[in-house]
């Protein structure tokens, strides 16, 4: 039995790691989307780290509304969810963890 115990464990684990694949589809169409607007809206900003940003701190059902853009492209709306999303304190505690150092140097 316990010769069992290791490799159901590990597999357990790696398991927690993996992401649904619509999920990580979704999120990458958002991140399509969301960077120019980044690009667009925060010159000068690491417009990678401030993208991953808000798509951590993003609900699913936003990144699904962002992610319908990467077709049709971004509208007033698409602008709003973005924007609204980067002035969240989640957003702008994990860009002033990860973005600012590099703004700094």
């Amino acid at each position: 039995m316990r010769g069992y115990f290791l490799p159901l464990a590990a597999a357990l684990v790696l398991s927690a790691c993996a992401t649904n694949p619509v999920e990580e589809a979704t999120r990458n169409a958002a991140r399509r989307v969301i960077k120019p607007i980044v690009e667009e809206r925060f010159p000068g900003a690491p417009a990678q780290a401030l993208t991953d940003c808000i798509i951590d701190n993003a609900a699913t059902h936003e990144l699904i509304e962002i992610a319908k853009a990467a077709t049709i492209g971004p509208g007033t709306d698409t602008y709003a969810v973005v924007l609204g999303l980067a002035r969240r304190p989640e957003v702008l505690q994990c860009a002033a963890v990860s973005v600012l150092p590099t703004m700094i140097r």
